[in-house]
């Protein structure tokens, strides 16, 4: 948790974090188990999706990797076929034991709702050409990479696909994220950050990584750990 909240408001409270960060892991795991549950994942700003999705253009929805990610099934369900990188680790053959199956299930409730699995490694190309043919793409942006990016009040090394995406293909980007409710998660939606507002893709990848930080800030406990 140090490496998530550290020089941000919310340090001090690093202990007590750090403690609901294990709980929130074993409950996203949990819900994977019961997949009938993800079924009632609300969502919110459904309508900045719809208006994205109507302007003709690509779209890329942009996440980072908060709560547990087959709670997005909902959202898969909406906009079906969604088209997503994934860690080669989620295609491959599982690996041997209790994890391997943790991995297969996930990727079994992926196929069944409607994300379409892209290998992460090349996947540019690929992505280029769906979001010139105005498909729907969903994208990590807490990824690690080269541009030095300010997030959760510091200067970290991320990956700027995302914006040099948009701007190459001229797409929307929807912010998205799932954040806690209760005992439950729901997804919230923001409306379309459009690269014509931004004179480089560099200024755009800045613009949604303040986007980001506010998201984890709001719940950090829920975010995966940056160290794994």
């Amino acid at each position: 948790m140090a490496a998530v909240v550290g020089g941000t408001s919310a340090e001090p409270d690093l202990a007590r974090l750090a403690r609901r960060q294990v709980a929130a892991e074993a409950r996203g795991w949990e819900l994977t188990w019961r997949p009938w549950e993800l079924e009632r994942v609300p969502m919110s700003g459904v309508a900045h999706l719809n208006c994205a999705r109507d302007s003709g253009r690509g779209v890329l929805v942009s996440y980072p990797h908060m709560g547990p990610p087959t709670a997005w099934v909902p959202l898969a369900r909406r906009l079906r076929p969604l088209y997503t990188p994934v860690g080669d680790w989620v295609l491959e053959e599982p690996r041997v034991g209790y994890n391997g199956y943790q991995v297969e299930q996930r990727r079994k409730i992926y196929s069944a709702t409607g994300f379409q699995l892209i290998h992460a490694s090349g996947s540019a190309r690929t992505l280029l050409r769906l979001l010139g043919e105005r498909q729907t793409v969903f994208i990590a942006m807490d990824l690690p990479g080269p541009r030095i990016t300010e997030f959760l009040g510091k200067p970290v090394e991320m990956a700027d696909g995302t914006a040099r995406l948009a701007a190459r293909t001229d797409s929307l980007v929807v912010p998205a994220a799932l954040l806690p409710s209760g005992r439950r998660w729901r997804i919230e939606i923001r409306e379309a950050v459009d690269p014509r507002d931004y004179s480089s893709p560099a200024e755009l990848h800045q613009a949604l990584a303040a986007i980001h930080s506010d998201f984890v800030l709001s719940a950090p406990e829920h975010l995966e750990s940056p160290l794994r």
